[in-house]
C-alpha cells in the first residue's frame, strides 16, 4: 500500500508481511543506537519476535527468516539486481546484527548514532572491568592481610601454649569418641540377641 511501484507474483501470508515490517523496523532500532525498552542482547530476528508479541501476533524465527528473504526478493527487484548481487545483499541483510552499522543506504546521523552507542557499551565494559579488577585488589589485599595475621599468631608464645595444652585434650576427645563407638559395636549384638529370646 506504501509503494505502489512493485507487486508480489504470488500473495504472502499475513505473518510474512507483518514480520517484514517489524523487521525493518527492529533492525533500525537496534542498529540506529536508539534507547529502547528490549535486552541489548537480542538480536534483530529475536527483537521482531518480541515486537510481534507485543503488537499482539505469535511469529516465530522461521517466518522472520521468510520475511528477511521477501525484503531481499523485493529489495532486489526495485535496485535491478542480479544473481550475485542478490546472493550479496542477502548475507548482508542476513548478518544484520545490533553491533553492525545500519543496513541500506547509510546515513550520517544513523552511523554517528551507531559509533555513540558502541561506545557507551565500551564505557560501560571498561567501568565492568574496572570494579572487578578492584573486587580482586581489594580480597587479595585482604588475604594478605589474614595471612600476616595467621604468620604473626602462630609464631608468638601464647599460641604455642595454647597448642601445648589443647593437643592433650583433642586427643582425649578423640580417645573417649574412639571408646564409646567399640561399646556401642560390642553391646548392639547383645541387645539383639535379648530381643529374639
Amino acid at each position: 500500500m506504501l509503494d505502489p511501484s512493485w507487486r508480489a507474483s504470488d500473495p504472502w501470508p499475513v505473518d510474512v508481511t507483518l514480520a517484514r515490517g517489524l523487521w525493518g523496523f527492529a533492525a533500525a532500532l537496534a542498529t540506529g543506537g536508539y534507547a529502547h525498552p528490549w535486552p541489548s542482547t537480542l538480536d534483530v530476528a529475536g527483537l521482531t519476535v518480541v515486537l510481534a508479541g507485543t503488537a499482539g501476533r505469535d511469529l516465530d524465527r522461521a517466518t522472520v527468516t521468510a520475511a528477511v528473504d521477501a525484503e531481499v526478493a523485493v529489495t532486489a527487484a526495485l535496485r535491478g539486481l542480479d544473481g550475485a548481487d542478490r546472493v550479496a545483499l542477502a548475507d548482508e541483510l542476513r548478518a544484520v546484527e545490533p553491533t553492525a552499522p545500519p543496513p541500506g543506504l547509510d546515513s550520517h546521523q544513523q552511523l554517528r548514532e551507531a559509533w555513540l552507542r558502541q561506545k557507551d557499551e565500551l564505557t560501560r565494559l571498561a567501568a565492568l572491568l574496572r570494579w572487578t579488577e578492584e573486587l580482586l585488589t581489594s580480597r587479595e589485599r585482604a588475604l594478605r592481610r589474614a595471612d600476616a595475621t595467621i604468620n604473626l599468631l602462630s609464631g608468638s608464645l601464647s599460641y604455642r601454649v595454647g597448642r601445648l595444652a589443647i593437643t592433650p585434650a583433642r586427643l582425649a576427645k578423640r580417645g573417649a569418641r574412639a571408646a564409646k563407638r567399640r561399646a556401642k559395636d560390642v553391646l548392639a549384638p547383645r541387645h539383639g540377641e535379648e530381643e529374639q529370646r
